[in-house]
């Protein structure tokens, strides 16, 4: 080995953005050929956390790049350092397999001086035990002991999860994410390893948003090592981030892609939230709870955008609503998890619409995350606020809501089994929190017919939600589709004029700081 390579192997041992720029190559995506990999400014930022031992957290609109940058990351380590262990989990065993193609590529084209000797290469490992000059020297050779694993998360490789770096590539689409997540930390931060977790959004359900949403709110630490439990950074990667990328380009591609309405948020979203809205497969897609386009159903009846003004002069006793407008309860049991009630209003005189409190989170949350399955079927997940927002839509009179509803109060207990809460625990709540106000309906789950008469019996008079023709099923579809005749109504924006103000006056202090219960 030559004098000037030993200096190379130590600027590449000092910056891994030198080790990138200067001797990675990786493969354009429409040529096919290898070029030099010439980071990006998102790249770079990315780079120096992953250098810097961070924990993140990686929300990306598509194509910016990154997990060529893990493989880059993953070479650089087993050609700087001894004894490194990666794993790089994926959604399945093709997704697996490219990250390993990744990284023989990049590997291949190092200059002979900085490549480590393969030993084990298959489809979901390769080992490394490089010849040092030393041991040549020596007569002997010294392991390099470097492993690079990929493999699928699944039950069985979960267990065998121990790393000193553990990527999870496109983790928001991961079933068992969490399972893996938690069977991983442990060993890594003992070792003073590294967990990396990247993705594209599939909506605001599952681990991956629960932990993005704990890393956005908790305030910044003061600086690394202060916690004796290591945290994620999130790091969120705007569609604009690529170089090629501008606003002419953004327009043609929407245009090009307009049958869908989600396809732009959630490929190339702008925001974390405009990411997290905009699942594949939504239920209600038109639905908003961001930008522009979330104004329109995400309205305060105790604030400034009130867009209810012919109201503010004809409040009835609770302060909210005129005595002309009829109001309404609905509940989904869920069984034992969780229980919902919502509490909803017609706005007389006004169109087609839905609307909703911004107190009321679980039920923006659900009609944002509640998707299709695999099979095409409505899923069992993330229905339960939105089961109960279809009973209310579906039962009244003689065709259900037709006019502008108004959601303003839920309740919402997650394991009230659990936690040891009857069913008439459940009622008394709902009738604190109803106070005085005269309902048209309570409607709830008939699948529970005896906890429909137990409700009556606490003061709650109840019917079970309307039977429709076609079965389960088609009862589902009818409902979902009624849901979303209200939602495109909101959206084309038949709604009264936006001004102030209407307060919750009649109800007590206690009452009206719990609009939401976790």
């Amino acid at each position: 080995m030559t004098e000037s390579e030993i200096v190379e192997i130590v600027r590449c041992y000092q910056s891994f953005t030198h080790f990138c720029e200067q001797h990675v190559y990786v493969e354009d995506k429409n040529s096919h050929a290898a070029v030099k990999f010439k980071l990006w400014p998102c790249q770079q930022r990315v780079a120096d956390l992953l250098v810097s031992g961070e924990w993140l957290e990686i929300l990306k609109a598509r194509r910016l790049g990154l997990t060529w940058l893990l493989c880059a990351y993953a070479v650089w380590l087993i050609t700087v350092r001894y004894g490194r262990q990666i794993v790089v989990v994926n959604q399945d065993k093709e997704y697996a397999q490219d990250f390993l193609e990744r990284v023989r590529f990049i590997h291949d084209r190092l200059p002979p001086y900085l490549r480590a000797t393969r030993t084990l290469d298959n489809k979901s490992r390769i080992d490394f035990n490089r010849v040092t000059e030393t041991s040549r020297q020596d007569g002997g050779a010294t392991t390099h002991g470097c492993v690079i694993r990929s493999v699928a998360c699944t039950k069985r490789a979960i267990r065998s999860l121990a790393a000193d770096l553990i990527v999870f590539d496109e983790a928001a689409y991961m079933p068992l994410l969490k399972t893996a997540r938690l069977a991983a930390q442990p060993a890594v931060e003992t070792g003073g390893g590294q967990i990396v977790l990247i993705s594209t959004s599939n909506g605001p359900s599952g681990d991956f948003h629960e932990l993005w949403m704990s890393a956005a709110n908790r305030a910044a630490p003061k600086g690394k090592g202060t916690s004796p439990k290591r945290q994620f950074t999130p790091v969120f990667l705007h569609w604009s981030e690529h170089p090629a990328r501008s606003e002419t380009w953004y327009a043609a591609e929407n245009d090009a892609n307009k049958s869908d309405p989600l396809y732009m948020k959630r490929e190339y979203p702008a925001s974390p939230e405009e990411a997290f809205e905009s699942a594949d497969g939504r239920i209600y897609p038109l639905f908003s709870a961001f930008g522009d386009s979330g104004s329109c159903f995400i309205r305060s009846m105790d604030g400034k955008d009130c867009p209810f003004d012919r109201l503010r002069d004809n409040k009835d006793n609770n302060g909210i609503f005129p005595s002309s407008g009829m109001r309404y309860r609905s509940i989904d049991f869920g069984g034992v998890d969780p229980f919902v009630c919502l509490w909803g209003m017609v706005i007389p005189g006004d169109g087609p619409a839905l609307t909703i409190e911004p107190c009321c989170t679980q039920l923006i949350r659900e009609l944002l995350a509640y998707s299709y399955d695999q099979a095409g079927r409505p899923g069992a997940e993330n229905n339960h606020t939105s089961d109960a927002l279809r009973y209310m839509i579906i039962t009244p009179g003689l065709n259900g809501i037709n006019g502008h509803l108004h959601i303003y109060r839920e309740l919402y207990l997650a394991k009230s089994a659990a936690k040891g809460l009857s069913l008439p625990d459940l009622a008394r709540q709902i009738v604190e929190l109803s106070g005085a106000e005269v309902f048209e309906q309570t409607i709830a789950a008939r699948s529970r017919p005896d906890s429909i008469g137990l409700l009556c019996q606490m003061g709650i008079p109840s019917v079970p939600q309307r039977v429709l023709s076609g079965g389960s099923g088609s009862e589902i579809v009818q409902g979902i589709t009624r849901v979303n005749a209200l939602i495109v109504g909101a959206a084309k924006g038949a709604l009264s004029n936006p001004v102030p103000e209407m307060t919750f006056t009649g109800l007590s202090k206690k009452v009206r700081r719990r609009g939401v219960f976790a």
